[in-house]
């Protein structure tokens, strides 16, 4: 079942719909700096419900950088399923903008049926930001908002290199 709500999570994280209505008056307009340092999956928002992400077992984590490069990181505690890949990005208009650079040969083997881990693939995903800790990344689900909630990594950057790829 955990591969399964994995898959889920990936298919909505880069095919959403985008049919629902994005408000952009409630945030500021954000920058590549707004969004430097690592965001960890914590839960998402679905029909205004507030969720705790289903999988305590997935662990999905973001970095990017200030300037334009941002590591994408999941593992699996069950079978210790890992992928990696790293993206060039901007930000316009609250418009995530991505675009594989680099995808890592020693990616378990179900990583090549994501979509998010294939070179040049490119992805945009609406954005906001709900306080300085919080990045949603709105989505979308039969027509409806699905926001995915990633919370800032709070931590020394001397035990975090977010800009370097895992081994």
């Amino acid at each position: 079942m955990e591969a399964y709500q994995t898959a889920i999570f990936v298919f909505l994280l880069l095919f959403g719909d985008y049919a629902f209505p994005f408000d952009k008056t409630q945030t500021l307009s954000l920058q590549s700096s707004d969004l430097a340092g690592g965001w960890d999956y914590t839960g998402f928002i679905y029909q205004g419900q507030k969720y705790a992400k289903p999988n305590d077992k997935l662990h999905v984590h973001f970095y990017f950088e200030s300037g334009s490069l941002v590591r994408l990181h999941w593992t699996r505690d069950e079978d210790g399923s890992s992928c990696e890949r790293l993206a060039v990005y901007n930000i316009e208009d609250d418009i995530l903008y991505q675009k594989i650079i680099w995808v890592n040969p020693k990616n378990s083997f179900e990583c090549a049926k994501d979509p998010d881990m294939t070179m040049d693939e490119q992805t945009q995903t609406p954005i906001s930001m709900a306080n300085e800790n919080e990045l949603d990344l709105h989505l979308g689900l039969n027509g409806e908002e699905f926001i995915y909630i990633l919370n800032r990594i709070v931590t020394d950057s001397k035990t975090l290199d977010y800009s370097h790829p895992a081994n």
